[in-house]
């Protein structure tokens, strides 16, 4: 992400990695990032299961309706 910092598709795999190690925090900022930069496929971030672990969080589900 350093190298690509204007990449959203970078940002949102970055977020899937945090996420699949239970860096729920750290996947949620980087989703963010990814959204701020441009990032627009939400169907496949609703069904992305590397991102399963923030579907319980309450933040996410708050953050996903605003968007």
């Amino acid at each position: 992400a350093a190298l690509c910092g204007d990449d959203p598709v970078v940002f949102y795999n970055l977020a899937c990695s945090r996420a699949l190690v239970g860096h729920n925090k750290e996947a949620m900022a980087a989703l963010k990032q990814a959204v701020k930069l441009g990032y627009r496929d939400f169907n496949h971030l609703l069904k992305d299961p590397d991102l399963k672990s923030l579907n319980a969080n309450p933040a996410f589900k708050k953050w996903l309706s605003s968007l």
